[in-house]
């Protein structure tokens, strides 16, 4: 399985496939990315290298629906990572990122309502948007410093 950076500090609220029943209701098998709470304002970061593909308002991209609100996409090779929820982007599309770099800041955008948090989502860079998760591939964060010594 793919291991990525953290974009961001925090609690993770919501794993890749959770809550079933309510994204059934929407056409999928379960929720298509991974949840972390943080406060609004808080720094987002690259999960991997790569070039940005969007960076904005996710009405203004195929692959992403109202419900991302402001979100950056960003190439990899093989595989597109996407953080969504943002209030605002610090990239814009062409530019390349390291994993660590900042992208944006955390907001409540889109279909975020409750808790303000990031979604993380990873595609294939030829989604097969038919898998039952809007195209989206589980993955894992790589350990964190206090979670490798422990």
């Amino acid at each position: 399985m793919t291991q990525l950076c953290r974009p961001v500090e925090g609690k993770e609220i919501q794993r890749f496939g959770a809550n079933r029943s309510l994204y059934r209701r929407l056409g999928q098998l379960g929720h298509n990315g991974r949840d972390i709470a943080a406060d609004v304002g808080t720094p987002v970061y690259a999960m991997a290298a790569g070039t940005v593909l969007h960076a904005g308002w996710s009405h203004d991209h195929p692959w992403l629906t109202h419900h991302a609100g402001i979100a950056v996409l960003v190439h990899h090779g093989d595989t597109i990572s996407g953080l969504a929820h943002l209030s605002k982007v610090a990239v814009k599309p062409g530019d390349r990122v390291e994993a660590g770099q900042l992208v944006g800041y955390v907001g409540v955008t889109g279909t975020a309502g409750g808790t303000p948090h990031v979604h993380a989502e990873l595609l294939a860079a030829t989604p097969d948007f038919s898998n039952g998760y809007a195209g989206r591939l589980d993955f894992e964060f790589e350990p964190t410093t206090e979670e490798t010594a422990a």
